[in-house]
């Protein structure tokens, strides 16, 4: 499995485990969700290394 489907196939999980609080991809930990769409979710982010939102 190449990089871009395991960082997909990562995020599909997350979104279908309906508690994305606090789980980590890459350098961005997930803190909340933000909004539904009608084909998406919206999560406000923190960058693990600078603490940005």
């Amino acid at each position: 499995m190449n990089p871009k489907d395991k960082k997909k196939n990562m995020i599909k999980q997350i979104k279908d485990r309906g508690e994305p609080e606090k789980s980590v991809l890459g350098n961005y930990q997930i803190d909340k969700l933000i909004g539904n769409g009608v084909s998406s979710k919206v999560f406000s982010a923190i960058n693990i290394n600078t603490g940005e939102k």
